[in-house]
């Protein structure tokens, strides 16, 4: 009498222990799809006239912000990093979150690095409500970097956004 119930008890056991096993790998897997989507992050931006970089990566995309800057102290500053569901759209939102920043930048780089896309939107801010000039920077669609434009950047800058897109790979 004593064997069936073991077996009913073994039974049960087994599937309870599959079905714990199915939770902890659908959480696992629906945990790296959604971390993989986007990236926040808070970093400082220094002033002293020298050259810093931050560089985050997400997947297999990689942002670049390099700049030099003067005056203040340091401040705080968010780097976003986002990507589409099917991975074909990444941007990269790098800026001061209350909009203003009191540093003047000497020079800027930013730059995402992804494999097949290419550059489809650019915009920088020098405050909450305005964008820089044209003028004022150079996108080379290319590198899918924009810097600033030598001599005729005014020193202004409190948020950069990069967007680049990638054609969808077929299965």
């Amino acid at each position: 009498m004593a064997a069936p119930m073991e077996r009913i008890f073994l039974r049960k056991s087994f599937s309870v222990f599959l079905n714990i096993l199915l939770v902890f790998a659908l959480s696992f897997i629906y945990t790296e799809v959604t971390c993989d989507s986007s990236l926040s992050e808070n970093f400082e931006v220094k002033p002293g006239g020298h050259v810093w970089t931050t560089v985050k990566e997400l997947g297999p995309c990689k942002c670049t912000f390099e700049y030099a800057a003067q005056g203040g102290t340091n401040e705080q500053w968010l780097f976003e990093l986002t990507g589409s569901d099917d991975g074909t759209i990444y941007s990269c939102d790098i800026q001061r979150p209350s909009g203003v920043s009191y540093l003047f930048f000497q020079s800027f780089r930013a730059s995402i690095e992804l494999e097949g896309a290419q550059l489809k939107e650019v915009e920088l801010f020098m405050d909450t409500d305005n964008l820089l000039k044209p003028e004022e920077y150079v996108t080379t669609k290319g590198k899918n970097e924009v810097t600033h434009n030598e001599g005729k950047f005014n020193s202004k800058l409190s948020r950069l956004l990069l967007i680049v897109e990638r054609p969808r790979s077929e299965l």
